[in-house]
């Protein structure tokens, strides 16, 4: 592990969080490097979860087919490793120096505060979730149809442009602390288990990358195992708080042992790959306009509203890995094919980005998508692309008029 983490290729990767300032840092050594860190991680981590799944835990296991596993454990890796195509992108022929700007440290607090504003506003039209008798049903109908959604994606987009602010200047203030703690105040009060899940996914990738500036190893072995553990307790007792006392995890999985720690585990991170195996078993199609595009088009209102849930799962799981929309739309063949597109041009997006902040936000939410790739879609749901590429977007506006980040 430690001769990893000291290796040329990683210490690329540092560069850009300051680990040696003295040096000029480049636009393609930050690009190559986040992209190949990404995809490869990426695509160990999804293999890792599908040689898991077959792990005998539950009932509701399937047998697959041949087929099933060529694709699973043998295409989709490779299509998700195809990531690496976009450092074809980044040509070190004109070396561009990185810009070391915070991006918009005030006008992000600004617009993050307003958020927080609004959340109130709508709290004093209903209770929030939290604090209602029967919070699983209340989140549910919780706020105002476009305000609630707004302020989901705004407050995610400032606390990645607050983290990347973090990781360029190398230290953390005490604003950050308190934007970042009411984040995490406002997801447990719209009992938002995922959202919490994912700002602690920041915050703690945010830990891990700064840990190198201190060079102490030993203190990055023992974060990374208690944020591990921190992160199964939450999950597990979030859960439970969420579902009531009378829900039982072990029963509704069929579990083969009574741990409910690994019922959840296996409902939200191994049971996916047997949805999806039954996609390509049953060589399943729904009547969807597009699956892959459905929340994108509703959104934007370009579509009227349908329902996506028609989809085969085992159990009362149905969570089928962010790879399910493509398959049902193509097939699981040109399905994970065409995922292979755009998730290369997703990581294609740091080839254009030359500040600090910028990089640190892109890298902190495409690392993220990294990692639900096994569990559910992300990249195409509105929540999650429009905050890339306002983040993107913010970076490339301020770098055409070189103005100063503010």
């Amino acid at each position: 592990m430690i001769s990893f983490l000291e290796n040329e290729f990683f210490s690329k990767v540092m560069r850009f969080l300051g680990m040696e300032p003295s040096e000029k840092v480049l636009q393609h050594d930050i690009q190559r490097s986040s992209i190949s860190l990404i995809a490869i991680g990426a695509a160990l981590w999804w293999l890792l979860l599908a040689v898991c799944s077959k792990i005998p835990l539950s009932k509701l296991q399937l047998t697959w087919s041949l087929e099933s596993y060529i694709v699973l454990w043998l295409f989709c890796p490779i299509c998700i490793l195809s990531g690496l195509a976009a450092n074809s992108s980044c040509s070190p022929v004109v070396p561009t120096e990185i810009r070391n700007e915070e991006i918009y440290p005030r006008s992000s607090r600004i617009v993050f505060y307003l958020c927080v504003m609004g959340f109130l506003i709508q709290s004093l039209f209903r209770l929030p979730p939290a604090l209602a008798p029967d919070p699983n049903e209340a989140r549910l109908l919780w706020g105002f149809k476009y305000l609630h959604v707004s302020t989901e994606i705004l407050i995610r987009t400032t606390v990645l442009i607050c983290l990347g602010n973090v990781l360029s200047r190398g230290k953390v203030r005490l604003h950050d602390w308190v934007q970042v703690s009411i984040a995490m105040l406002y997801t447990i009060l719209v009992v938002s288990r995922s959202f919490l899940l994912e700002i602690f996914f920041y915050v703690g990738l945010t830990s891990f990358l700064l840990s190198f500036r201190l060079e102490k190893k030993a203190l990055i072995l023992v974060k990374v195992a208690a944020g591990l553990i921190a992160v199964i307790v939450l999950f597990v007792v979030y859960g439970e708080w969420r579902q009531g006392s009378s829900f039982n995890i072990s029963s509704y999985g069929q579990m083969l042992n009574q741990s409910r720690s690994v019922a959840w585990i296996f409902g939200y991170l191994l049971v996916n790959f047997d949805n999806l195996a039954l996609i390509i078993m049953d060589s399943y199609k729904n009547y969807s306009l597009t699956n892959v595009f459905g929340p994108l088009l509703q959104t934007l209102q370009i579509t009227p509203f349908q329902s996506l849930n028609d989809y085969p799962y085992v159990g009362a799981f149905n969570l089928g890995t962010a790879l399910r929309s493509y398959f049902l739309d193509f097939g699981p063949w040109i399905g994970a094919a065409i995922f292979a597109v755009f998730w290369t041009s997703t990581l294609a997006l740091f080839r254009f980005s030359r500040s600090k902040s910028v990089l640190g936000s892109l890298f902190l939410l495409v690392a993220y998508f990294a990692f639900c790739l096994p569990i559910t879609e992300r990249l195409e749901q509105p929540p999650y692309l429009f905050p890339l590429l306002l983040i993107f977007l913010i970076g490339r506006l301020a770098l055409v008029k070189n103005v100063k980040f503010r």
